[in-house]
């Protein structure tokens, strides 16, 4: 029966990132490639198929082979100074193979949905992802209170509740990361903080509280120790 629960689990959370990407693929073919001259003249997205939708709520990075930056109709009626910010943004996922990245911590936190600390990890790679990013436009001479201003105009103007497909992809100003990256940048410091101790206490409480389900769905014996354990104490 658990064994049931878990696969079911994890065909739900595999499908729903299926439905996402073949969303994400509708929403591109249907959407219009712009010429952004002279914007991306000389600049290093310049090659870089960009693409406007309606159905698109914040900027973002999507493909493997033939990467995309979609951006919303809205883009357009921004200033040239926020809209290459948002590219160069989106260029350097592109550049870091992130989105790669991203679609496999998917299906990893997917088939270990079990596991609360799967999806400690997969937040906690989120924040790090954005974190580079803001990291290397601050070292290519970006200053950190414009960017960081444009952070916060990006989120207010662009982003909109989100929907199936955007999960799936990578996007530049999601909400609930806003605050810690604008205070890092802020700071001086683009660090994002390590959890604190009662986070990781709880996060340590929560695990406790599943130990008994792994254990039903994997019977410990004398040669045989639980294969989720064995995961957990490999990424400590």
């Amino acid at each position: 029966l658990l064994g049931g629960l878990w696969a079911l689990g994890a065909f739900l959370l595999l499908g729903r990132m299926m439905l996402g990407i073949w969303r994400i693929y509708q929403i591109s073919q249907q959407a219009k490639a712009v010429n952004l001259s002279p914007i991306s003249q000389h600049e290093p997205y310049s090659n870089t198929l960009i693409k406007v939708s309606a159905e698109v709520h914040s900027p973002m990075t999507w493909g493997i082979f033939k990467p995309e930056i979609l951006l919303p109709s809205s883009t357009l009626n921004l200033s040239e100074e926020e809209i290459h910010t948002i590219l160069l943004h989106e260029w350097t996922h592109i550049q870091r193979k992130d989105y790669l990245l991203h679609l496999l911590c998917l299906m990893a936190t997917s088939l270990h949905w079990i596991n609360p600390f799967a999806w400690m990890l997969k937040n906690r790679h989120v924040i790090e992802r954005e974190k580079a990013c803001d990291e290397q436009m601050i070292r290519g001479g970006k200053p950190a209170s414009e960017y960081a201003s444009q952070l916060v105009s990006v989120a207010r103007k662009l982003t909109r509740p989100s929907s199936l497909q955007d999960h799936v992809a990578i996007q530049m100003a999601k909400g609930s990361q806003i605050k810690q990256r604008v205070v890092a940048l802020i700071n001086d410091n683009p660090s994002i903080p390590l959890p604190s101790r009662r986070m990781l206490a709880n996060y340590g409480l929560l695990f406790a509280c599943w130990i008994p389900l792994l254990a039903a769905i994997s019977p410990v014996s004398p040669a045989k120790e639980i294969p989720v354990l064995q995961e957990v104490v490999a990424q400590a």
